[in-house]
């Protein structure tokens, strides 16, 4: 099974991007055109006020999918390994990780949960001669239902500790 989020990725950053031009543009135009006499008159609130609450929802959109841990997946099971591959979507060069564990040497994962139930991350583990490797945590809050069923419904069958 190979699948990966990119298509939910992507529609996230083009709202993020959309919603910043949509938000520049009314504060724009309120400042420098007769609109916010109209406004004014419709809601009570000055310019001020509007663009105040319009740039804090636009905030609080792109916080939301930042306490989501909003992350790009790549998933492949097809080959003599499980690949995985992600990284969180930040505005910084976020760091990116891969994955390749042999079937074979795949020993468990867990599941975190938020309390709030913004997140959900995923902790692989890997059997290597005597020991065990944890790899670090990655959030599947972004998956739909199907792709996380599936990529558990995976991961359940090549894991060796049953």
């Amino acid at each position: 099974m190979k699948f990966d989020n990119g298509s939910t990725i992507i529609g996230i950053q083009m709202k993020k991007r959309l919603y910043a031009v949509i938000v520049a543009v009314v504060i724009g135009l309120l400042f420098t055109t007769l609109l916010h006499k109209y406004v004014t008159d419709f809601t009570g609130l000055s310019r001020g006020i509007i663009a105040i609450i319009l740039v804090v929802l636009y905030v609080g959109y792109n916080v939301y999918y930042g306490l989501k841990r909003t992350t790009f997946i790549s998933y492949n099971d097809e080959t003599s390994r499980i690949v995985v591959r992600h990284y969180r979507l930040r505005m910084f060069d976020p760091p990116k990780n891969s994955y390749e564990i042999p079937k074979e040497q795949f020993l468990k994962y867990e599941l975190q949960r938020d309390k709030l139930g913004l997140w959900e991350e995923l902790t692989l583990y890997r059997v290597t001669g005597q020991k065990v490797a944890k790899y670090p945590s990655f959030s599947i809050s972004t998956l739909s239902k199907e792709q996380r069923k599936n990529l558990l419904g995976s991961l359940d069958f090549f894991k060796l500790e049953k």
